[in-house]
């Protein structure tokens, strides 16, 4: 049994968002990276006291390689996409 799923990638998930890649626009079939956005992006929770620690802490979506893949993989239809 083989790991390798080509036909199972970021690029090709509805999930996964494009970002600009050397100063080209976001792209499907250019970027090299995206985010993930499948699931919200996890909350911190910062004690009160701490102020500097809640402005350098932010929620953010995971950043994938366009060849990267994960179990909750679900195809994006070209014509509905980018």
């Amino acid at each position: 049994m083989s790991f390798d799923t080509p036909n199972l990638r970021c690029k090709e998930c509805k999930f996964w968002w494009p970002l600009p890649h050397a100063g080209a626009p976001a792209s499907r079939l250019k970027s090299l990276r995206g985010q993930c956005r499948r699931s919200a992006p996890p909350a911190f929770l910062v004690a009160a006291s701490e102020p500097e620690v809640a402005a350098a802490r932010r929620p953010a979506w995971a950043i994938t390689a366009k060849d990267d893949w994960c179990g909750d993989y679900v195809h994006i239809d070209y014509k509905d996409g980018f």
